[in-house]
């Protein structure tokens, strides 16, 4: 599988794609530092992310808070399963 779209940062790790998000993870020490990103287009803005521990914390309080999901999030947790299914992050990833 290779990415539809540029992505300009050489230190980043293509893992997947989700619809029409392109997703990557930049790794930084200690892995909850790393960046989530989900890309929808080539143009430098259009993408989210999220660092992984403050992902997961948003994800947590919407979830307990009963709010939607929106597509972008769902897209960046994709984007976490698929970085510790490919060891680019640690199964054992420490958010705390």
């Amino acid at each position: 599988m290779t990415p539809r779209y540029e992505h300009d940062c050489p230190a980043c790790t293509f893992v997947g794609i989700y619809k029409e998000y392109d997703l990557w993870v930049c790794v930084d020490s200690p892995a909850s530092h790393s960046s989530l990103i989900a890309r929808t287009s080539d143009e430098p803005p259009d993408y989210s992310s999220y660092p992984a521990k403050l992902f997961t914390q948003v994800l947590y309080e919407r979830l307990m808070k009963k709010e939607e999901i929106p597509e972008h999030m769902i897209a960046t947790g994709v984007c976490l399963i698929q970085a510790i299914t490919q060891e680019v992050l640690p199964s054992d990833l420490s958010l705390a």
